[in-house]
This record gives structure tokens, sequence and C-alpha cells, in this order.
């Protein structure tokens, strides 16, 4: 099967499908039969590009986000899992810190998230655009659009109804929620 049974989106988990029958969540997907279905689908496949960029952004982010004072105690990492912003409006951000509790029967919403990460290869305009008068409305609180080709971190803060631009002047970023979890701009951009 190439979706988990009874799920209405698909998880690309890694398991063996000879041995993890009794599991329909853990599957095996290789890049091709993955490129296969989005072309017959007529879904946008993530670029390796963009999933490099996604990977060193968990890889530099996640460590130095739950090594912070009680960060096991304030926050959760979700990769690539929807959100809930009303409006029949359910995003799959590629990046999200949000309150620590399970979301076992419903998504995060705004008064749930502190950050919402986008990794832009070829979504940048969309992405600066579109995506970020979403989560404007929304009352996300702050938004980082992670620029693959220009290697750049563009972050805005949510002041008053709009998304606006806050410059990042150092080496280092931290959510607002979070300060004494910051990492290293270098390490997004191997």
């Amino acid at each position: 099967l190439p979706f988990c049974e009874g799920a209405d989106q698909p998880r690309f988990v890694v398991g063996n499908p000879e041995t993890d029958r009794l599991h329909p969540v853990l599957q095996y997907y290789t890049v091709t039969w993955l490129l296969q279905t989005c072309r017959e689908r007529a879904l946008e496949p993530l670029s390796l590009i963009r999933f490099r960029a996604l990977v060193a952004v968990v890889i530099t982010a996640t460590p130095a986000w739950r090594s912070c004072e009680h960060a096991q105690q304030r926050f959760r990492v979700r990769v690539q899992a929807p959100i809930d912003l009303g409006m029949e409006s359910q995003p799959q951000p590629d990046l999200v810190l949000c309150r620590l509790q399970r979301y076992s029967d419903r998504h995060p919403a705004p008064a749930d998230i502190y950050l919402v990460v986008e990794v832009a290869d070829t979504t940048l305009a969309f992405d600066l655009g579109q995506k970020r008068a979403l989560y404007s409305g929304a009352g996300i609180d702050e938004y980082w659009v992670i620029d693959v080709q220009a290697k750049k971190l563009t972050r805005f803060v949510l002041e008053g109804k709009e998304l606006v631009e806050s410059p990042v002047s150092s080496s280092k970023i931290s959510p607002t929620a979070f300060r004494d979890a910051s990492i290293g701009l270098e390490g997004l951009f191997c």
C-alpha cells in the first residue's frame, strides 16, 4: 500500500514492506516510487536540493533547540506535518515549533504555534507572498523563509495583524519565543 490505511495524508516513513505488513505506518518508499507517484497524482515532488536544505535545518536547529533550558517541557518540533489555520486551510510547513502537547485528535492551531519555517528552492516568491499572507491572516507569531539559492534566511514577526520583516543581523538566530534556543546560520547552508 502506498499510503497508510485510513490516513488522509501520505506518510513517508522508513520500514520494510515485507516484514512490516502488520504495521501499515511502516512503509518503504524509493525515490523512483515517490517521483512516479508524484507525476501520476500531479503532485510537486520535493526537490533534492530543498530536501537537503530541510535536512540541514533539522540537523542544525533541532539539537540546539532541544538543548536549550527546559526545552523538553516547552515545545515540540514538527517536520512537514499539517497545521490548522481554520478557513479550511491546513498547510504543511517544512518545520514548526509548537506547544508541547499531543496532537492526536487535532493539528496545531495558531495559538499553539511559536514558529513556522519554510525552505524555499523554487517556491521563494510563493513563500514570501501568498504563504506569508496566509500565515499573517491566521495570526502566526513568527515565520522564517530559508532561501536555498541565495543562502539567506528572512525572518518575519507578527506586528498587529501583519507579519513584518525583522532583520537578521548576526550569525545566529533564535525564535522570538525562545531566545536561548539559537542556531548558527552557517549550518543551514552547507
